[in-house]
């Protein structure tokens, strides 16, 4: 009597929630997350810790703990760099050549590019994909304008100068 058709609607989100990640991608997103907090984070108390070396008015009790907090929150994304760089060369010389290419700082900022793409919604790949190197990675063309033609033909760009190429 009553029948009717019903579609399923698909997920991209259940596909990829089904998908089994290996240790080593894990690990290569998850650092890169944690780099890209530490940066908002040094960003922040460097901020956070200057406005309040600004309002110090000179007291010596409140200058010294603002300089400190700048200094070690700089220090501490210094260390995390130094890390991510020197990984690489000590599993080198240990004999773990594969750890030293998963976690090399070109895949390891390129998933963080990823990572913060898919943050603001720049893309829709799978950083997984980018942390295991399955798929170069590139954000252009990801809605952002490019302009093509040269200066001497004009065109429909904000300065006259070429011509807009990309979705808007």
């Amino acid at each position: 009597m009553f029948t009717s058709i019903v579609y399923a609607q698909t997920s991209t989100f259940a596909d990829s929630a089904s998908q089994i990640y290996t240790l080593e991608e894990l690990m290569t997103v998850g650092i890169a997350i944690l780099l890209l907090i530490a940066i908002i984070l040094t960003i922040v108390f460097v901020l956070w810790w200057g406005f309040l070396l600004v309002i110090s008015g000179g007291d010596e009790h409140k200058v010294h703990p603002a300089i400190n907090m700048i200094r070690y929150s700089l220090i501490g994304l210094i260390v995390m760099i130094v890390i991510i760089l020197v990984t690489p060369a000590l599993s080198r010389a240990v004999g773990f050549e594969t750890v030293g290419e998963k976690f090399s700082p070109g895949n390891i900022f390129q998933t963080m590019k990823c990572v913060s793409d898919r943050v603001f919604g720049n893309t829709d790949q799978s950083c997984f994909a980018v942390a295991s190197g399955r798929t170069g990675y590139s954000s252009s063309g990801g809605g952002i304008p490019t302009f093509g033609g040269s200066s001497s033909q004009g065109g429909n760009s904000p300065n006259g100068v070429g011509n807009w190429t990309g979705d808007l």
